[in-house]
């Protein structure tokens, strides 16, 4: 599991969304998340508990009070990838949690998301079922992934100390033992309980076949070879009385079929006279039918001829009517025309006048529509004008009717409830209160910065005046110096000057003397080098030759005087120079401290008119509120304490909280009933407008309908001048119907005219066409009588009632000729029947008796065949069905002895596995190995001085290997070496554990613990941490220690929460 982002918002000091890039932070492997104490670094690591399990650790009953105090909702919402290559997949949880309370919190919002390159998949939208699909992705219980994956603070020794069954459940967990423990046994008393389930399933049907041992089986073998034999003989009987029951049965049914056949032909021949009288009148139909047609010609144009004949006398008479009927319609014809030529005229000039009236009718009857429309309207109005107003009264003394209630109950609550001048004087004494003990600590505050500011100004002071002290002496002694020692010094130096001049000045009368002495005249002088010496110096004007050696050594120790006492006059000005440069600086410091001192002394002046500004605002706040007090009903003396006064606004404020309680109950009420009444008023002001909207209306529609009505009569009146009163549609109409009447008498007059025109011309016609038709019917009748006579004469018939007596319909003549050929042909079958039939016999015959001994013997050999037959498939049935028997008896057998065998396996295993030995056995081999890698990291960290054991409990022991190698409990441990050994333990487990047996760990975060150790200590683990990324996990670090901060290259800052501002804040920050 590798964490890549995490955010945060309104958990403990967070506020806004905080998002933190895990994945940035985690690229060197080693980053640290640094903070004053309190800004929320560890709030981070609850972040990530929070949206993976729905819990914090450090928080009561899981959640409580891990909502910020300013907000309404906590999100978090945590990004990690899971597997290695290309099995790795990203996954995001989200969880949202809304105030309950002041502590508690109710889950919102909670999804677990796959999160794929183009999509995203819900796994989860429940509280429980995210935290159950997280623990089956992560392979780790919220327990134990604070444990081995994040160790929040205080949680660092817990794993250390575990032991029983707690460590043995957290072990099951964490190495995924639990396969090995309850799971393993539950599954071996599975697999016991169903290997003695099957175990006497498969002896109850072993049972259940019964006997199907190897000898039942050759038993039933022997029979069914017994009835196999029995049957072959019984079959070979019935063969051979087949046989002889097939040939007397076939003679005998030929002698019987013989027999059947003479009687059947002797029968047929009984019919031979009828067939000869069908014979002879068939011949007679035929005749009579050859001249049938002929007479039935004749009789039809007899009928033709008739018919032919009464045509003629229609027509004839037709056309006749017609001609009259022809003349009668022309006359009625013109008389229309004349009629309607007169008339149409006049009647086009009505329908244009009748058209014109017709659309002032048209706006007469819309005025009228109007006018009723106005008026319905008006009634309607008037109604609901006279409805609202019966409302409105109604509403009216409902109004009324709430107003004394309303009035009733706010007198029971003003009985029963605080007033507003009480509760404001009480809210004034909760604020006097609350300023009193704000006074009362600023109070308490400038009297200990007073204190302190009074003892820095007492040393000031001391020091000033000690600064002034040392000034003063520096002065002092400078003034001595340069008043006496400079001043002797330098009249030493001037009479010792003078006395060098004297002595230079004598020296020098000598030293010309002597040279005088030594001149030559001619000689250069070897002063000016002159040749001529006009004044020498005598011996006079210096001393003598033996003085000369005096006055150097005079000369001599004069420069040496005037030397030493310029040496000393250039020291005493050295010292006088040091000694004002002393005194410069201690007067400046001096001035310095003064100035400390004057100004501490100002401090404590205004510090101590502050302090008495305070109190004298603690005692006006304290006498306001005793006042207050009073006023709220407090009675208090006139000298009491503040904390008094404070213990008496507390009881008032508990008293006006008891008292809101008692009034809530009547408030409700209250409430409720001006709730009423306003609805009421909002209905009594709607009615109002309603009212008066009405009445408006109810003006304007009067106003409408009497300029409507006045309009309508001047139209009336109109309209009855042209109409007289009859409607104009009506009158049209009349005109139309005028007007279409005679025009369609005259189309009808000439209608009928030209239609018995041409009816006349038809009939005419028609006529002569019957005429022709009936002069060929009756030529025809005549030709046909004589070919008619003719062919009765041919055939035999004396006349036509003789032909037609012996006319034989033809369905009758076919019947006839078929029941001829019947009868022939039948008789030719029996015929050859009978001989076929003897020819089959052959000459053999049977007796009765010989047909009834022979199916009696063929019954009997039949029976004993079937009963043979029977005996041999029930054995052989018998047989069939103990070889399958035996067949599956043979395979339970084998499956019986090894389901006996594997119970007993099972059964020793079950035993072996009672009390979790197992398991126990399992965690004590792991533990034991990373007990052994904990303990490399644990030297690597203390220098080979500490490593860790396990005991024979499956506890943990340290061995002291600077002591001797002596063996301690882990309890006795300081606070570093705890942290030490935790850590190495820590990490230990984090290399070993197992996200669902398959993803390694990739990160571990440590929360402090590093401020227990010292610099060489932390410098060790420090480097134990940092090789770690070697291995690919990834180090998170939170921690305040500056010399932890300054190693880390890469590291989240947290910025902490504003006093009634800004949340928490965190921002990446590089080395």
């Amino acid at each position: 599991m590798k964490p890549i982002t995490l955010k945060i918002a309104g958990l403990h000091s967070f506020r806004e969304e905080q998002e933190i890039p895990f994945d940035q932070l985690s690229e060197l492997g080693v980053f640290g998340i640094f903070g004053p104490t309190g800004s929320g670094k560890s709030s981070i690591l609850d972040a990530m508990t929070l949206a993976l399990y729905g819990t914090v650790v450090r928080a009561g009953r899981r959640t409580q009070g891990i909502l910020n105090h300013a907000e309404k909702n906590v999100k978090v919402s945590f990004t990690f990838s899971l597997g290695q290559g290309r099995e790795r997949r990203v996954y995001r949880v989200e969880r949202r949690y809304a105030r309950k309370d002041q502590l508690a919190v109710n889950n919102t919002h909670s999804r677990l998301i796959a999160v794929r390159e183009d999509q995203e998949e819900v796994m989860a939208d429940k509280d429980r079922e995210v935290t159950e699909q997280i623990t089956g992705l992560l392979g780790l219980k919220e327990e134990d992934f604070t444990r081995a994956v994040v160790l929040p603070q205080g949680k660092f020794a817990e794993f250390l100390s575990l032991g029983g069954k707690e460590r043995r459940e957290m072990l099951q967990r964490l190495f995924s033992l639990e396969q090995y423990g309850n799971v393993l046994i539950n599954k071996v008393n599975d697999h016991v309980k169903s290997a003695e389930t099957s175990y006497i399933e498969v002896e109850s049907e072993q049972k259940g076949l019964g006997d199907a041992s190897p000898a039942a089986v050759a038993n039933a073998q022997a029979v069914l070879v017994l009835a196999r034999q029995a049957e072959e003989q019984a079959v070979m009987e019935y063969k051979l009385a087949e046989e002889q029951y097939s040939e007397a049965k076939e003679v005998y049914n030929l002698q019987n079929e013989v027999a059947k056949k003479q009687v059947e032909l002797a029968g047929h021949r009984q019919q031979q006279s009828e067939i000869e009288q069908t014979a002879a009148a068939l011949e007679l139909a035929e005749r009579a039918g050859r001249a049938a047609a002929i007479a039935e010609e004749f009789s039809t144009s007899q009928t033709t001829e008739e018919t032919a004949a009464t045509a003629k006398q229609q027509a004839s008479e037709r056309a006749n009517l017609l001609a009259e009927e022809g003349k009668r319609l022309d006359a009625a014809y013109n008389n229309a025309r004349e009629v309607r030529l007169k008339r149409e005229p006049e009647l086009i000039e009505q329908r244009i006048r009748l058209e014109a009236a017709r659309k002032l009718e048209e706006q007469v009857n819309q005025l009228a529509e109007d006018v009723a429309v106005l008026a319905a309207q008006q009634k309607k109005q008037q109604i609901a004008a006279k409805t609202a107003s019966t409302v409105l009264e109604q509403q009216a003394g409902r109004s009324q009717s709430l107003i004394d209630r309303i009035k009733e109950f706010e007198q029971k609550v003003s009985g029963a409830s605080i007033s507003a001048g009480q509760r404001a004087k009480v809210q004034e004494c909760l604020a006097s209160a609350q300023a009193l003990m704000q006074n009362m600590a600023a109070a308490d505050k400038i009297k200990q910065a007073g204190v302190l500011r009074k003892q820095q100004f007492d040393v000031a002071e001391a020091a000033a005046k000690q600064a002034e002290e040392n000034r003063r002496q520096v002065e002092l002694r400078l003034g001595t110096l340069e008043a006496a020692e400079a001043k002797a010094a330098e009249a030493q130096l001037k009479a010792a000057s003078a006395q060098l001049d004297q002595l230079l000045a004598s020296e020098r009368l000598a030293a010309a003397a002597r040279l005088a002495g030594e001149l030559v005249e001619g000689k250069p002088c070897p002063v000016c080098g002159s040749g001529s010496h006009p004044h020498p110096a005598t011996s006079e004007q210096g001393a003598d030759k033996g003085n000369h050696a005096h006055f150097e050594q005079e000369i001599a120790a004069a420069k040496e005087r005037i030397a030493n006492l310029t040496q000393t006059l250039a020291e005493t000005g050295k010292a006088v120079a040091a000694e004002r440069q002393r005194l410069v600086e201690v007067g400046a410091t001096a001035a310095g401290l003064s100035q400390q001192a004057a100004t501490a002394l100002a401090e404590v002046e205004k510090i101590r008119a502050e302090y008495i500004e305070a109190r004298d605002a603690v005692n006006v706040v304290c006498e306001q509120l005793n006042q207050a007090l009073q006023v709220a009903g407090k009675k208090l003396g006139s000298a009491v304490s503040a904390d008094t006064v404070l213990a008496h606004v507390q009881e008032l404020a508990a008293y006006i909280s008891n008292q809101d309680k008692s009034t809530e109950a009547l408030n409700k009420q209250l409430a409720s009933q001006r709730q009423e009444y306003d609805s009421c008023q909002a209905e009594i002001n709607s009615l109002q407008r309603s009212v008066q909207a009405a009445e408006a209306e109810l003006a304007g529609l009067t106003a409408r309908v009497d300029a409507a009505n006045e309009h309508l009569a001047a139209k009336q009146l109109e309209l009855a001048a042209i109409t007289q009163g009859i409607p104009a549609s009506q009158l049209l109409a009349r005109i139309a119907q005028a007007l279409e009447l005679v025009r369609r008498e005259e189309s009808l007059a000439k209608e009928s005219a030209e239609q018995v025109a041409e009816a006349l011309a038809a009939a005419e016609q028609a006529r002569t066409r019957a005429e022709t038709s009936w002069l060929e019917a009756a030529e025809r009748r005549k030709t046909l009588q004589a070919r008619l006579y003719d062919k009765l004469t041919e055939e035999g018939f004396a006349d036509v009632s003789a032909m037609t007596a012996a006319h034989m319909p033809a369905a009758r003549q076919e019947a006839g000729r078929r029941l001829l050929k019947t009868y022939a042909e039948t008789e030719q079958r029996l015929i050859a029947q009978c001989e076929q039939l003897l020819e089959a016999l052959k000459g053999r015959q049977v007796t009765e008796a010989d047909w009834e001994q022979s199916k009696q013997t063929m019954a009997q050999t039949e029976a004993g065949k079937n009963t043979a037959t029977q005996e041999r498939v029930e054995a052989d049935k018998e047989y069939r069905d103990l070889s399958v028997k035996h067949q599956r008896w043979l395979e339970l057998e084998t499956v019986r002895l090894r389901l006996k065998e594997q119970r007993d396996c099972l059964l020793a295993l079950r035993t072996l596995l009672r009390g979790n030995v197992f398991v126990e056995f399992l965690a004590q081999e792991q533990m034991e190995l990373v007990a052994r890698q904990a303990s490399e990291r644990l030297k690597q960290i203390t220098q080979h001085r500490y490593a860790l054991e396990l005991n024979s409990d499956g506890g943990f022991l340290i061995r002291d290997d600077a002591n001797g190698g002596v063996k301690r409990p882990v309890s006795t441990l300081s606070g570093g070496e705890t942290f030490q050994t935790a850590l190495a333990l820590s990490l230990a487990l984090s290399a070993q554990i197992q996200l669902k047996g398959k993803y390694p760990l990739e990160f571990f975060f440590l929360d402090e613990g590093f401020g227990s150790l010292d610099q060489h200590a932390l410098d060790v683990a420090m480097s134990t941490l940092e090789k770690l990324h070697i291995e690919r996990l990834t180090i998170g670090i939170i921690s305040h220690v500056a010399e932890l901060k300054q190693r880390m290259q890469r590291r989240l800052l947290v910025d902490p929460a504003e006093p009634a501002g800004r949340g928490s804040r965190v921002r990446v920050e590089e080395a």
